[in-house]
């Protein structure tokens, strides 16, 4: 399985929940902590597919089964995008959080390698010196 499809996967999870409980707001809560869990992949394109699947079930079931996402019968037809706006809004700030978490991530890493190398090379001037040492002696 890649990220993608858990991504996908957890968003028709949460589809499932709202769906279950009939609407209830309190139940798309769901996408939005699936969405923090997501963000820990380091990964932001997976916040993509989980934005799209979200999206793309509420308009969906919205109009084919309002009641199943909103809990009434007879929604306005752009309450998908209320829905969806807010999504979209968080999206952009784990996308901030995951390319950040990277480059700090690839700095730690650099800079763990330069320490390494550096050691690296103490170690061997120290046992030249040494050899060069026993040898005089």
């Amino acid at each position: 399985m890649t990220r993608h499809v858990i991504a996908a996967a957890q968003m028709l999870w949460s589809a499932l929940l709202i769906h279950l409980s009939g609407g209830r707001i309190e139940t798309h809560f769901h996408v939005f902590g699936s969405l923090g869990f997501l963000t820990a992949y380091r990964d932001w394109p997976v916040l993509i597919t989980a934005t799209l699947m979200v999206v793309a079930d509420h308009l969906l079931r919205g109009f084919l089964w309002p009641e199943s996402v909103y809990g009434i019968t007879n929604p306005e037809w752009w309450r998908f995008l209320e829905h969806a706006f807010w999504v979209v809004f968080a999206v952009p700030f784990l996308i901030v959080l995951c390319v950040r978490s990277v480059r700090d991530m690839r700095a730690m890493a650099e800079k763990g390698a330069e320490l390494e190398a550096l050691s690296e090379g103490e170690w061997r001037k120290s046992s030249v010196l040494e050899r060069a040492e026993a040898a005089a002696s």
